[in-house]
């Protein structure tokens, strides 16, 4: 017991810190999840998302695939393909018409594995997968993060950026830390 009590007295109060903008780190997290939650259609939040994304990793590509519900016998709705859902850093042409299977690519394996991925040329992987037009070995250094939702994946959260060097731990650390924003958008568009 502390000495306040003991002597019968109400400790001191202890006095809030309110952390006031200008923590560059805080404030933009801070503003993903305001972005998340703003009442507007979901691709036009995910588009918003990925601009903001790439500027808080300092990236030049954020992209964000989802699985298509596709109807299967029984008339039940499960998770297709993945679809890119919204980009910064590649022409917006591409929403909605590039996609790939689960474990196929980079970016379906990981979400197969549910785990980052990383390379830091993507085309030299065995594994990579390229869309005609999207000149992606402009942006050689992939990470890609599934986008998991009560242990299932529903998409991803892919980064490139144009310096081909690995993502360090501390990087895809940051990366993953911008999934929920992304989840809570897509959350928020299904109920």
């Amino acid at each position: 017991m502390d000495l306040a009590r003991r002597r019968g007295r109400r400790p001191a109060a202890t006095v809030p810190k309110v952390h006031t903008r200008g923590e560059a780190r805080l404030d933009a997290m801070l503003e993903l999840a305001e972005e998340a939650s703003r009442p507007a259609a979901l691709g036009e939040v995910l588009q918003s998302l990925c601009g903001r994304i790439a500027q808080v990793l300092s990236v030049e590509v954020c992209s964000i695939y989802l699985r298509e519900l596709v109807d299967s016998p029984g008339n039940r709705r499960v998770a297709g393909d993945l679809v890119l859902g919204a980009t910064s850093g590649y022409s917006h042409d591409a929403v909605g018409r590039v996609r790939m299977r689960v474990g196929e690519g980079l970016t379906g394996f990981a979400v197969e594995c549910l785990r980052p991925v990383s390379v830091a040329r993507a085309s030299t992987d065995a594994r990579n997968k390229s869309f005609a037009g999207m000149d992606e070995e402009r942006f050689p250094s992939l990470c890609a993060v599934p986008l998991v939702d009560g242990g299932r994946a529903v998409g991803a959260l892919v980064v490139q950026r144009k310096l081909p060097r690995a993502f360090g731990q501390r990087e895809i650390v940051r990366i993953a830390s911008m999934a929920p924003p992304v989840l809570c958008a897509l959350e928020r568009a299904r109920l």
